[in-house]
């Protein structure tokens, strides 16, 4: 059965694996502690310590942003993070739960980024991001269908650190206590947790956190009513980019508009990223797809994952057949994925992609027949990154440009062989913006790991995924007298945890790396705890305890259930328009 636990623990296990990697595998270990046949044990435990007041433990970290060309070289920027402890991360899943289930709390029609999940058991707190981001664009292009109308296009400037903590305590208290007789124990409970949330970041609401979502929907309530009175469905937001679509004579009042709402909420556009977009540059940077074809890796990744589901016994000959072909695909991940009873399940029912006739086709299909789709999927793709190489862009285009070259060449890492990225090397010259992309392509191609351990978190997951299945070697390292950032201690945890780095390398790295948390994801087969201050590092090792480094490695490279994500990590490094 599929309980209330299970489900609990899917919603933060997907919100975590994309955020701080030690979190994700402390859930795995919970997971891996739960009494069997039990299906509401953590819903108590979480219930009783929301209603006594306890303390929750938070992280913080530092999230790669990006990167700046300087006079001195380049310079990483990264965002002030915070990461909940796995106990906290399963709070909030409930928390979030709870209000969900509020209509206080429900989504301006008008929004489309974080929507509340369509069912109490789904496995995110909220909707899949990508479906409210299609929805977005394609609403947006059938608005500038209109004759002469334009979509003007411009976003938040540092909307989350900008929010005052207190304004969102007050709009807090506000809606918990207009709520219904049967919701009002909940009150303080919520309060008192969305207040240790606030006070553990540095600014405004923490990014990192699933509930800065839903907050950052509060503060944006007044605008959202508003702009939605005054432009009706011709006003759009997906987190802090806001569009309205009008009339081209009416450009410079909606701009002002747009400004005078943001900066009563005490906020700031950023105006220098205004642009207007007519109907024909929305569909040319928007809406056109990445490869000239209705196929996409995407949904070749999925249907190899139902082919595996099907013939599990073929997956080495498929593993040893793509890798031959030149193909870095993760083959023993989509095959653990695809075991999965739900999975299996789904299969079952006949409810594969396309329905029965599709997953007959899938069924009936071969190794050699995949990979001639693997094939023609990768020319398809390194046409569509030349022609975007050559497409001269004006200066106002240069992020769509970016945004379809990153996706592009997000998938290219899984059809491309390693060695192939030694010779593209003037794709990152040409794009300067891709530094994270370039960094994951040098380690490819190299085996040397230190040119992505300043670009916490996705490009040393997406490493390690690539690295576990097709490194040729030990990843390899390179001695540094500088004190490593936060951000590379990190990476190299992530690195750890996935078993690419052996305990006595970390341990002679100690002085480089002075780090609480690396020492104890280092100490294997530790029988007590080193301290007792409750910290987040204190209930890591808790968990900890007892665990083998070959244990660790399972848990970093495998998933709890189909309801888990599955999205491969290299298609979602920096840089996704989808989310904030």
């Amino acid at each position: 059965m599929f309980g209330l636990d299970q489900t609990l623990l899917i919603r933060a296990l997907n919100t975590t694996r994309q955020s701080y990697f030690p979190t994700y595998v402390g859930l795995r270990l919970i997971a891996d502690q739960l009494p069997p046949g039990e299906n509401a044990y953590l819903q108590r435990l979480i219930r009783r310590r929301l209603f006594s007041g306890d303390a929750w433990r938070f992280k913080q970290f530092d999230l790669y942003k990006g990167s700046s060309t300087t006079p001195a070289g380049v310079e990483h920027i990264y965002r002030d993070c915070l990461a909940p402890s796995p106990l906290t991360a399963i709070a909030e899943s409930f928390v979030l739960a709870l209000l969900a289930q509020h209509s206080a709390f429900s989504v301006p029609s008008r929004v489309y980024s974080y929507r509340w999940p369509s069912s109490s058991r789904s496995g995110g707190s909220y909707e899949f991001f990508v479906e409210g981001y299609k929805q977005r664009n394609g609403d947006i292009a059938d608005g500038l269908s209109v004759a002469n109308h334009v979509a003007v296009v411009t976003d938040i400037k540092r909307f989350y650190p900008s929010i005052c903590p207190r304004k969102i305590d007050s709009i807090l208290k506000s809606l918990l206590d207009k709520s219904d007789e049967d919701f009002k124990p909940w009150r303080d409970p919520i309060i008192g947790f969305f207040s240790q949330l606030l006070s553990a970041g540095s600014h405004g609401i923490p990014i990192g956190p699933a509930s800065s979502h839903v907050l950052g929907h509060l503060i944006l309530r007044d605008v959202d009513h508003e702009l939605t009175s005054n432009y009706g469905t011709n006003y759009y937001r997906y987190v802090d980019d806001i569009v309205v679509v009008c009339h081209e004579d009416q450009v410079d009042k909606v701009k002002r508009d747009i400004q005078r709402s943001v900066e009563r909420q005490g906020l700031a556009l950023n105006t220098d990223k205004t642009n207007v977009i007519g109907r024909i540059e929305w569909q040319r940077s928007i809406m056109r797809p990445d490869i000239s074809d209705e196929d996409s890796f995407r949904s070749f990744s999925t249907d190899l994952t139902v082919y595996l589901a099907f013939h599990p016994e073929r997956a080495e000959s498929m593993k040893k057949m793509l890798a031959e072909g030149g193909l870095s695909i993760p083959v023993e991940r989509l095959r653990a994925l695809s075991a999965y009873p739900r999975f299996r399940y789904f299969l079952s029912r006949r409810k594969a992609r396309s329905g029965l006739s599709h997953a007959l086709g899938l069924f009936f299909a071969s190794n050699r027949a995949l990979l001639d789709r693997g094939l023609r999927l990768k020319g398809l793709y390194e046409s569509a990154l030349s022609s975007l190489l050559d497409e001269p862009v004006e200066f106002s285009g240069r992020r769509w440009q970016l945004q379809r070259a990153r996706r592009v060449i997000n998938s290219l890492f899984y059809l491309r062989h390693f060695s192939e990225w030694n010779v593209g090397r003037g794709t990152f010259d040409t794009l300067p913006e891709l530094a994270e992309q370039a960094a994951l392509a040098e380690a490819l191609s190299t085996g040397l790991a230190t040119p992505v351990l300043p670009y916490y978190g996705r490009g040393p997951a997406a490493f390690s995924e690539l690295w576990v299945e097709h490194g040729q070697s030990d990843v390899k390292l390179l001695s540094s007298d500088n004190q490593a950032n936060t951000a590379e201690v990190d990476a190299l945890i992530t690195l750890r945890l996935y078993g690419l780095i052996p305990a006595e390398r970390v341990e002679s790295l100690r002085k480089q790396y002075n780090s609480r948390l690396l020492c104890v994801v280092n100490r294997a087969n530790a029988s007590a705890r080193t301290t007792l201050n409750l910290s987040f590092e204190d209930e890591f090792e808790s968990l900890r305890l007892g665990v083998t480094d070959q244990e660790f490695s399972v848990l970093a490279r495998t998933r709890y259930a189909q309801s888990e994500g599955a999205a491969l990590q290299a298609l979602s490094l920096f840089g996704s328009e989808y989310r904030s």
